[in-house]
């Protein structure tokens, strides 16, 4: 009833994949003047996300609501309140979060996934002076768009062990495993025009090479180059009140401890970091509230699960011929704890009719071991290869369309090669529960022989599971996966010469794609609910119901608390 099923999507015309919650379109009308060419509009942004949120629905009737970092609300919604975006909301470069590594090493520099090697180029200064330009997003005023520059520059002192850098015209002096605060850099692209963004910045190593990591470039709160809140200005206003803060949808770099750039004290430190602008925002907000709701997502629990659930197992692929440090180690008990916390001071804060509510949207489990769904599919004959491809592109592009019945991308969404859905489809209509019923049989159950585990524990067809004015968007199953076991690395890619199950030995070590049977959330309530398992659905009814709004028909789930339950909180 919300059109998102996963973090991706599909396009059926091309196969490729598509963010699910978030549509940006090309600026395509422009007046020259000389070199330049000016915009005559902006680019269009379309939230993906159907239905309306509870706090919309609060909103026409006149009860105010602050909404912080909640997922999909990129772009923001408009409504009686104020909303700061997340996830979905991109950095300047335009990714979902690309961190640079300037280096004077020298190899093919390539990244599985995540980051951009830069080399350094020596300045005519000495063996110690290193140049480059930061890149940062297409220049839509001039033709081509070329990438706009800022320059960094760098001198090492092998003595001191420190490392002098220009950034933008900031200066930073820095050792290596030091991570900057928050550096602006601005962006020219034409005459009186900057694009603003934050970024921080940490030497990685001074010796026989020089490295320099720097963090995805966010969006900057106090000049935002896009709109990542409700009203525009609303970011401004919380980064005047609290500082500069990552507006990065996916904020903790988690792809630059993937591939080792950085390790488990930065990764650590950003959260921490990162966990404490959420609380600064969160506070500021719950004091200027005098009545209506306030909803902030602290998501700095699940960073940390994904990255260090490789330290709470003996055996652990990805913990292999590691010696965490007890921080480390204690990593997710330790912000479980300071999250903990938080709860108390907000407690303390609570007035006799306010209402507190610690909701999670699901739990955690391990991720050892990874499922290559297209490859499965490609040796039990539902999918086939072009001739002679090996099957090492990605995105899907050594498939034969025209021999392939099924194909999987995403995280846990499966689809058939529908005739007259996809543009290459083979799969009658009138032939696809058949088929459906056939796949769900032979995947339902899946054995690791290797392991001797089952790795899934059910495959859904989503007829079955769902309904609503969206449903036809949906993926035609959606993979519940066991404990342990999740899409691999490249199986979400659409990448098929790799074996079905392989070892996941990334620090991303823990998931919760899974058959949602085995991680559910958890719930914490102020004040006692008259329900013996309350689940997700049913917050948006118990919000409206506690301003005294009915729920509409469309929407799932039901209050949490009786009539007269709700009319003793209001006394």
């Amino acid at each position: 009833k919300h059109n998102i099923f996963d973090f991706l999507s599909r396009d059926p015309k091309t196969y490729l994949p598509m963010l699910s919650s978030t549509r940006i379109g090309p600026l395509e009308k422009f007046v020259k003047i000389g070199k330049w060419r000016i915009p005559l509009h902006k680019p269009e942004l379309t939230l993906l996300r159907r239905s309306k949120p509870f706090w919309t629905l609060l909103g026409e009737a006149n009860i105010w609501s602050t909404v912080l970092r909640v997922p999909i609300t990129f772009p923001p919604d408009k409504f009686y309140g104020a909303q700061l975006g997340a996830m979905s909301i991109p950095d300047l470069l335009g990714t979902q979060g690309t961190f640079l590594f300037f280096t004077t090493r020298r190899g093919d520099g390539k990244f599985q996934e995540g980051g951009l090697t830069i080399p350094f180029a020596t300045n005519g200064k000495g063996p110690d002076h290193f140049t480059a330009n930061v890149p940062g997003p297409g220049n839509t005023f001039l033709d081509g768009e070329p990438a706009l520059e800022v320059p960094f520059s760098a001198t090492v002192d092998r003595a001191a062990g420190k490392a002098r850098l220009n950034v933008g015209g900031e200066e930073l002096e820095l050792a290596p495993g030091q991570l900057s605060d928050w550096v602006k850099l601005e962006f020219p692209a034409a005459p009186g025009v900057k694009v603003a963004g934050l970024v921080r910045v940490m030497v990685t190593e001074i010796g026989d090479e020089f490295s320099v990591y720097f963090t995805p470039i966010s969006i900057d709160p106090e000049k935002p180059a896009m709109p990542i809140s409700h009203p525009g200005y609303y970011s401004t206003y919380l980064a005047k009140k609290i500082g500069p803060f990552s507006t990065l949808g996916l904020a903790e770099d988690t792809w630059a401890l993937n591939e080792k750039v950085t390790d488990d004290a930065t990764f650590w430190r950003q959260s921490f970091d990162i966990d404490g602008e959420r609380r600064k925002m969160f506070f500021a907000a719950l004091d200027k509230l005098r009545s209506g709701s306030l909803v902030c997502v602290f998501d700095g629990t699940d960073r940390i699960q994904h990255m260090f659930w490789r330290y709470l197992e003996d055996g652990h692929p990805a913990a292999a011929g590691t010696n965490p440090a007890p921080e480390h180690k204690n990593a997710i008990e330790n912000l479980y704890r300071e999250n903990d916390k938080l709860v108390g001071e907000v407690m303390e804060k609570l007035g006799d009719g306010d209402l507190l509510m610690v909701v999670s949207d699901h739990g955690f489990t391990s991720f050892r071991r990874g499922i290559n769904l297209n490859r499965w599919l490609l040796e039990n004959g539902y999918l086939a290869l072009k001739e002679g491809a090996s099957g090492s592109g990605d995105w899907l592009q050594d498939v034969d369309w025209s021999r392939t019945k099924a194909y999987a991308i995403g995280l846990c969404g499966m689809y058939l090669n529908l005739k007259g859905r996809e543009a290459q489809g083979i799969v009658d209509p009138k032939d696809a529960k058949a088929l459906k019923r056939e796949i769900i049989e032979k995947m339902s159950g899946l054995r690791d022989e290797e392991r001797n585990e089952v790795a899934i524990t059910e495959l859904f067809d989503c007829d079955d599971i769902w309904d609503g004015p969206y449903v036809r968007e949906a993926p035609d199953f959606i993979v519940g996966y066991n404990h342990g076991y999740r899409i691999s690395w490249d199986g979400a890619t659409g990448i098929i010469d790799r074996p079905v199950f392989e070892d996941n030995v990334k620090a991303w070590s823990g998931d919760h794609g899974v058959d949602p049977r085995l991680v559910p959330g958890v719930f914490f309530c102020s004040k006692k609910i008259d329900r013996e398992e309350p689940a997700l659905w049913d917050i948006a009814p118990t919000a409206l119901k506690l301003f005294g709004l009915s729920a509409p028909a469309h929407m799932e789930g039901s209050s949490l608390f009786q009539d007269s339950t709700l009319q003793e909180l209001r006394s």
